[in-house]
C-alpha cells in the first residue's frame, strides 16, 4: 500500500552493488515493522531472482514489486 518511491527506497537501502543479501533482508522482514513469519518470507522468496550465494537481484526485485512508469502509462492508455 506504500507509494512506489517508498518501496524502491526501502529496498535500495539493502542494496550492495546490485544485490541484496537475502539473510539480511529476511532478518529485517522478521524483526521490524509489520513482522513477517518465516513461512511468509519463504513464500515471498519463491518469487525473487536469487543467485546460488543467496543474493537477490535488486533491480529485478524492485521491478517485481512496483509498476514501472511505462507499465503505468500503458494501463492508462488501455483504460482510455
Amino acid at each position: 500500500t506504500d507509494e512506489d518511491d517508498v518501496v524502491v527506497n526501502a529496498f535500495k537501502s539493502f542494496d550492495e552493488e546490485g544485490v541484496i543479501d537475502s539473510e539480511r533482508l529476511r532478518h529485517a522482514l522478521m524483526t521490524w515493522g509489520d513482522k513477517f513469519s518465516g513461512a511468509e518470507v519463504d513464500t515471498a522468496y519463491e518469487q525473487f531472482e536469487m543467485d546460488n550465494q543467496g543474493r537477490i537481484n535488486t533491480t529485478k526485485l524492485i521491478e517485481l514489486l512496483v509498476a514501472s512508469p511505462n507499465q503505468e502509462e500503458e494501463g492508462v492508455e488501455a483504460a482510455a
